[in-house]
């Protein structure tokens, strides 16, 4: 089925990676590298700070350096 006969033309998104509703405003799938940002919801834009990171692709969040931004957890116990 083609995305135009259920979101309707013009209502859905499709970058690289992830699709976007603008009707809803909310991302329809899951950002791919979730794990690398365990904080965060998977349906997440730049780590909810779109002024200090960005997203270009609806992958990798990057920040003012270009660089690729990831997290680390820590075990603890």
């Amino acid at each position: 089925m083609k995305v135009n006969e259920w979101a309707g033309f013009g209502n859905h998104l499709t970058y690289k990676f992830r699709e976007f509703g603008p009707r809803i405003a909310r991302w329809i799938t899951p950002d791919a590298l979730f794990k690398n940002y365990p904080e965060y919801s998977p349906y997440n834009f730049a780590l909810n700070s779109p002024i200090m990171f960005k997203d270009n692709h609806g992958q990798w969040v990057e920040g003012k350096d270009h660089k690729p931004v990831s997290f680390h957890v820590l075990a603890s116990g």
